[in-house]
């Protein structure tokens, strides 16, 4: 009897013993499973830290390479300022040495619009106008003609030549050309003869034949060649020239 009880004993204690140990493989078995998640996230915790400083390091680079295309920008921007002020200013000095010499232009053009008009007044108050007394003469017309200057000797006495296309032809027709107001373009040439005393005269008209005169030209000696000294505006052209 006492056998039994001490062997229910015996197997109530193993059983005890067992159940402990199976407690500890349990509670062990957790820890190590508590412990590998602990690693785990740890590890995962230090990759995310890796990738937070990556993140962190690539955005402070960008915004670094952002500040610097800021900063060339504003480089480009100013220099491109620059330029365009450096363009302006050049244009503007262009207008200016532009309007410089326009004004100078004027200024010449102006001397010499003073010139002529006192070249004008001095030939309006040398002009004298008389009535014809003679034959198909309208007006004779007398003023002291400026020499149309010559390449010719003036040194001396002169003898005109009277050959058309010669030097003394063409110096004489423009001379009488300057006297009669008549263009070279639109004048027929009806005769160049002596008149005598050392002057020539020359009889033209225009093409139309409406204006003719007869101009009296003189070889002025040491003054620059042929001068005109008188004009008669004539009614029609001679017959004797027709």
């Amino acid at each position: 009897m006492a056998d039994k009880r001490s062997t229910k004993r015996t197997e109530r204690l193993e059983e005890k013993k067992l159940r402990g140990k199976k407690l500890m493989v349990w509670l062990a078995g957790i820890a190590a499973i508590l412990l590998i998640v602990f690693i785990f996230q740890l590890a995962a915790g230090g990759d995310n830290s890796e990738q937070s400083q990556e993140t962190s390091t690539e955005d402070t680079q960008k915004t670094d390479d952002s500040e610097s295309n800021d900063d060339k920008q504003e480089q480009e921007q100013e220099l491109k300022v620059e330029t365009k002020d450096d363009e302006k200013d050049s244009d503007s000095s262009k207008d200016k040495e532009k309007d410089k010499e326009k004004d100078k232009e004027k200024d010449k053009d102006k001397k010499d619009k003073e010139k002529e008009k006192e070249k004008d007044k001095k030939e309006d108050k040398d002009r004298k106008v008389e009535e014809g007394t003679e034959e198909n003469v309208d007006k004779v017309i007398t003023q002291d003609w400026e020499p149309v200057g010559t390449e010719q000797d003036v040194s001396g006495n002169h003898n005109p030549t009277f050959q058309q296309g010669s030097q003394d032809w063409n110096e004489i027709i423009k001379a009488a050309s300057d006297a009669s107001g008549l263009s070279q373009n639109d004048m027929i040439q009806w005769r160049v003869e002596n008149a005598g005393n050392g002057k020539v005269s020359a009889t033209l008209s225009d093409k139309s034949q409406d204006n003719v005169y007869r101009v009296l030209v003189e070889w002025a000696n040491n003054k620059e060649g042929y001068r005109a000294v008188q004009v008669e505006e004539l009614n029609e052209v001679p017959s004797q020239y027709r």
